[in-house]
């Protein structure tokens, strides 16, 4: 029992490298940025979200000295100092040309409305930076003003608020009159809207049983004059049949016509043949009757 309590030994097979633990943090400097000055990305398409810091030739980073660098911050942590020719003021006058700012925005180093895209840790960075700068301001802001001050405004903050619930105390009847009379307008456009909705549903009935009956009416009219339509055309192909039929009878009948005439005029020239040849033959039986005279 106790060598089955033991640990076992984990055997890896050959080839199968022993598994090894991460040795830091794949994003060291995310631990030490504050809370507030984080913006997690939403799981979302590649190139759908698109950070941006400050407009086509203006330094993100400057402080309230109106510097690129800050004496409140000793060592220079929230100012980043390294360059960049899209924020230089000295080159916007070479960027603001229209054929530079389209093959910028063509490569993706210009947004449609003139802001420089950055990832999401230059856009944590300067987050962090204008949190430096908001706190910075607020502070001074705060030892500028007097203590007596102070509590006059604090003291006159709680007058107002135990002026108004008295005035929320006082008006609460009318309140619950308007709310009362507001509930029935209500109501009544309700029952308004209903009542339109029912009328204008049956008027929609109306006109769809009106474009029923027409559609239905012209349905009738197009199968009238499509029949009438064929019935025409029957009629002419029947008329073509027999004009068709009577010219070729009269043609038939031409020829046979002509075919009797040419027989006639062979049996009259067969005629007229014998007839020359009956009369050469009485000429010589006479011519001969008179030699035998003779």
């Amino acid at each position: 029992m106790e060598r089955l309590t033991l640990p076992r030994v984990r055997v890896e097979p050959d080839g199968v490298e022993q598994p090894i633990p991460e040795a830091k943090s794949p994003l060291p400097r995310w631990q030490t940025i504050p809370l507030d000055s984080k913006f997690p990305v939403v799981p979302a398409p590649k190139g759908e979200v698109t950070f941006v810091t400050t407009k086509l030739g203006e330094t993100p980073y400057k402080s309230s000295q109106n510097q690129d660098f800050d004496l409140s911050d000793p060592y220079n942590r929230t100012i980043s100092n390294e360059y960049n020719a899209l924020f230089d003021p000295y080159l916007k006058g070479w960027f603001s040309k229209p054929e530079v700012q389209k093959q910028m925005r063509k490569n993706k180093l210009l947004t449609a409305r003139g802001n420089v895209p950055c990832s999401v840790r230059d856009f944590n960075e300067y987050r962090l930076f204008l949190r430096k700068q908001a706190l910075l301001k607020g502070g001074r802001k705060a030892l500028l003003v007097d203590p007596f001050e102070l509590a006059k405004v604090r003291k006159k903050a709680v007058l107002d608020k135990t002026k108004l619930k008295a005035e929320v105390f006082g008006v609460e009847v009318k309140y619950k009159s308007l709310k009362a009379q507001q509930a029935w307008k209500e109501q009544e456009e309700e029952r308004r809207s209903k009542y339109l909705k029912r009328n204008s549903n049956l008027e929609e009935r109306e006109r769809q049983r009106a474009m029923g009956k027409e559609k239905s009416l012209g349905k009738t009219v197009s199968h009238s004059q499509d029949s009438w339509a064929r019935k025409m055309e029957a009629i002419k192909e029947r008329d073509k049949a027999m004009r068709r039929r009577a010219e070729n009878q009269l043609i038939r009948f031409e020829m046979d016509a002509q075919d009797k005439v040419g027989h006639g005029q062979a049996e009259v020239q067969e005629l007229r043949d014998w007839a020359r040849t009956f009369d050469f033959n009485a000429k010589g039986f006479r011519f001969g009757s008179n030699q035998r005279d003779c």
